[in-house]
């Protein structure tokens, strides 16, 4: 599998404006008006998206290397389980479109919104966890221009799940739980994040 740089076709110590260059070049070739290619256009634009970003592209470098003492490791996504399963979905009635009227009683809400599983080990010697939260971000293709884009229908933004880098505290204990302000996360590209904070619950197993 090409990383991240190879499919931009940049070197590694590329800075900022060779990422654009790369990435504004290869959109012109796979956009889907122009290319059938639609998968191609995805992962070029994943990779932009992560490459772009000094917090995301330091954790890509992290976790596509080896870790080395002192340095925060990087957890695998499947550690992340989110509290909203498709049981509550059902209880909370949201696939009964005819409806208005919630079931009460079944559905209590947890106090959290997703939980992170971690070793001791894990969480004294410093981890952060990719979690992917639903925002409406800047669409990367017309800019917010909002003007002749099909990949955003002219409206500027698309929603898409954000992966978001999570540092999960050291001093926590297992069932503690800390939210993240994610309104303040002040970066151009997002217009903004379906929620205003991410509570995170820490889940301790043995090793």
């Amino acid at each position: 599998m090409k990383s991240y740089y190879e499919l931009l076709n940049i070197d590694a110590d590329a800075d900022k404006r060779d990422i654009k260059r790369a990435f504004y070049k290869l959109a012109k070739q796979y956009h889907p008006d122009l290319s059938s290619k639609k998968g191609m256009f995805l992962k070029i634009l994943n990779a932009y998206e992560t490459l772009i970003d000094d917090n995301k592209r330091k954790l890509y470098n992290l976790k596509n290397t080896r870790i080395k003492p002192g340095i925060e490791r990087v957890l695998p996504k499947n550690r992340v389980s989110f509290a909203l399963s498709l049981q509550d979905l059902v209880d909370l009635r949201c696939f009964y479109r005819k409806t208005t009227v919630r079931r009460s009683g079944h559905f209590k809400p947890k106090g959290y919104d997703v939980s992170v599983y971690l070793t001791n080990s894990e969480l004294t010697d410093g981890s952060i966890v990719n979690i992917d939260i639903p925002a409406h971000v800047v669409c990367p293709v017309c800019g917010g221009n909002r003007v002749f884009c099909s990949l955003c229908s002219h409206k500027g933004q698309i929603l898409k799940a954000v992966p978001v880098p999570v540092t999960i505290p050291p001093d926590l204990e297992d069932g503690e739980i800390f939210s993240v302000p994610l309104r303040k996360l002040k970066q151009k590209k997002y217009a903004y994040f379906m929620v205003e904070d991410l509570y995170v619950k820490i889940k301790i197993f043995q090793e």
